[in-house]
């Protein structure tokens, strides 16, 4: 017993199981994709509006980041010129205060010298008298600088 088998007709018959298997492939495929853009669609619709709204509101907001642009530069530029003058301001500040720190050491060694000229023993009355001249001249130097006069203005009738 002999069988034969023709060559082509085993090839017609793989290459139909194939083309039947890419088609089941392919049936699942399009399945899953109709199923993708469905939710792409649905997604599309809940997005639609709030995009819409977003869009509608983009003028606005464009010119209101223009002007707050606008007020950035302002404040930039009054910057650039007020910054110079208050550091200078500090620095005239600084240096007042580090005068009045001076002169407040000096009074209070020239006190420290007079209480010690008051209670060193001398002998004269007039020592003692320029001892205490020195410490109340001192004290109000003293004063003037930690409460210096303010002027205030009358007015007149």
């Amino acid at each position: 017993m002999v069988v034969t088998i023709d060559l082509l007709s085993v090839l017609t018959g793989l290459l139909i199981i194939a083309g039947v298997v890419l088609a089941v492939y392919l049936v699942i495929a399009i399945a899953r994709l109709v199923k993708v853009l469905g939710k792409v669609n649905t997604l599309l619709g809940q997005i639609d509006a709030p995009v819409t709204e977003t869009i509608r509101q983009l003028p606005d907001l464009i010119s209101k980041v223009d002007r707050i642009s606008a007020h950035v530069e302002t404040i930039t530029d009054s910057a650039k010129t007020s910054v110079p003058t208050v550091l200078d301001d500090v620095q005239t500040v600084t240096g007042t205060v580090r005068e009045s720190v001076t002169s407040v050491g000096a009074a209070v060694h020239d006190v420290s010298d007079g209480v010690h000229g008051f209670f060193a023993g001398s002998s004269g009355t007039a020592a003692h008298i320029g001892s205490i001249m020195s410490i109340v001249s001192t004290i109000i130097e003293i004063m003037g600088h930690i409460f210096p006069k303010k002027t205030t203005k009358r007015r007149r009738r």
